[in-house]
């Protein structure tokens, strides 16, 4: 069964509502229809009771006690108390029924004073009455409120949890689809740390950071000390894209920090330092830090904005800590094997790099029938440098000559320090004609030189051997590029000598 305080909450709900915390009637017609009723309803009973019950219908004794007419208009009127002390509230039901309860005793006095006493006792217990209805009324108006706002509170957590189950889908989501990420990402990173070669290692990066999102333009940066050096774009830069990451990459490098600007244009944090030199809309970039320095960036460029969010730049930050660290292994093995290879004082390769590639191009130019050039360099007098002037002297001379040697060159071929002052080039797809012009060329230059620190000039001789118009292996080919260096100084230094062809060896002039 319900208890007391519940059949109140729910008689007081069909008929009103809760506004601002007080009771209000549900509607304007139900209002006048309760208020018509707590007037009509005392009158009509009033008037019944006249018509019905008369002084002649009860006994003497009882009539001369007391007035049927003033007990039965103040008991009738009397029932507006409650309701109004339950619609309009205690103050208003205790105001009415002072003036009616002032009115009835004053009636009672001057007609039946030997009635007053009944008469105070029935006005004491209306007055109760209206007080415990006006309770009632403030009790209702309160449980209604507590509930209003428990059911905003509940509401209001229903919508929390609904919008916190959403976010939780989406997140789920969003979690598998990294998890697909980074278990394909652990498979790759054997691929990645495999190779030792740094062009290799970066075209591997930046393909499975390609295959990670399925869109955008993956790139790698090298940091040098003045910019940032692409090292391997997937897919490739098309015609006109400049390969410069200067406008993010230094502040990648400044911050150390994963970045994810979703749309350059609306962007207001992360300004540029430089003007961009390809479109893109949305970047991340996360920043290969070794230590305590920015090796380079993992940098990931997109059409369109918004086209990446947060996870998207977790997954490539996991994808950048295998590749960090296989980038660097293999920028360190390059570093050593270049060291390897290279003299260590003039910059130049050493001389069993180039005999291994003089095999190597040997075997290409015969299968390609192409022409392969070698020019061996020799400094002049450059034992009298040394015994003048001092080692010190000597090495900055051999340097300078190195680095006159390897401009005149270019592009073309290999330079080499072939042991003491002598120099090599290695000229692939170079004819006889072209080679000598290079040998002659370079001789100009170092005779043009200006050496810094040192008081004369320098020059060379040089020596010019063709594949296959002079020989066809590699040590034939050496040896005819060192008889024409010997021809060379023979004839008096500072010049270019040809070989003797095999032709001429067999039918001397």
């Amino acid at each position: 069964m319900m208890d007391t305080g519940t059949l109140r909450r729910r008689f007081a709900e069909v008929f009103f509502t809760l506004d601002d915390e007080k009771l209000v009637f549900r509607s304007a017609t139900l209002e006048a229809i309760c208020l018509a009723s707590c007037i009509l309803s005392p009158m009509l009973i009033f008037i019944l009771s006249s018509m019905v019950f008369t002084p002649d219908m009860l006994p003497q004794e009882i009539r001369s006690a007391f007035s049927l007419r003033a007990w039965f208009f103040f008991l009738s009127f009397a029932a507006i108390i409650p309701a109004l002390a339950l619609f309009w509230g205690t103050p208003a039901a205790v105001l009415f029924g002072s003036i009616l309860s002032f009115f009835f005793l004053i009636w009672i006095l001057l007609t039946h004073a030997f009635s007053f006493a009944w008469a105070s006792l029935a006005v004491t217990a209306l007055i109760i009455i209206a007080l415990r209805t006006g309770e009632i009324r403030q009790a209702v108006d309160g449980a209604l409120a507590f509930w209003k706002l428990r059911l905003g509170d509940l509401q209001s957590a229903r919508n929390v949890f609904l919008a916190e189950m959403l976010e939780l889908e989406q997140r789920k989501e969003s979690l598998e689809l990294l998890t697909r990420k980074i278990s394909k990402l652990s498979e790759s990173s054997s691929e990645i740390e495999r190779s030792l070669a740094l062009p290799q290692v970066a075209e591997a990066v930046t393909r499975q950071a390609r295959e990670m999102f399925g869109r955008g333009r993956a790139m790698v940066y090298k940091f040098t000390a003045t910019e940032s050096v692409l090292l391997h774009s997937t897919p490739p830069l098309k015609p006109g894209e400049g390969e410069s990451g200067e406008d993010f990459n230094p502040i990648s490098r400044l911050r150390r920090e994963n970045i994810l600007i979703s749309d350059i244009s609306q962007n207001y944090q992360t300004a540029p330092v430089a003007p961009s030199v390809r479109p893109f809309q949305s970047i991340m970039l996360v920043p290969l830090v070794t230590g305590n320095d920015t090796w380079g960036v993992l940098r990931v460029e997109a059409d369109h904005a918004r086209d990446f969010d947060r996870d998207n730049l977790r997954a490539l930050a996991a994808l950048a800590i295998p590749s960090t660290l296989a980038l660097q292994n293999a920028d360190l093995f390059a570093a050593i094997e270049q060291r390897a290879v290279t003299d260590g004082l003039t910059g130049l390769y050493r001389r069993h790099f180039l005999e291994k590639r003089l095999e190597a191009e040997c075997s290409r130019a015969r299968r390609n029938k192409a022409p392969l050039s070698l020019i061996f360099f020799d400094v002049d007098h450059f034992k009298s440098i040394n015994d003048r002037f001092g080692h010190g002297q000597g090495d900055t001379v051999l340097r300078a000559v190195a680095g006159g040697i390897r401009d005149s060159i270019g592009g073309v071929g290999l330079a080499g320090r072939y042991g003491g002052e002598e120099f090599v080039a290695l000229l692939p797809d170079i004819a006889e004609k072209e080679a000598v012009d290079i040998a002659e060329r370079t001789r100009q230059a170092i005779a043009a030189l200006v050496i810094p620190g040192f008081p004369q000039r320098v020059t060379i001789s040089a020596g010019v051997a063709v594949s296959p118009t002079h020989a066809v292996e590699p040590k034939d080919l050496t040896d005819k590029a060192d008889g024409a260096l010997y021809e060379s100084k023979r004839n008096g230094r500072n010049r270019v000598t040809i070989a003797v062809s095999q032709l001429e060896e067999i039918l001397p002039s």
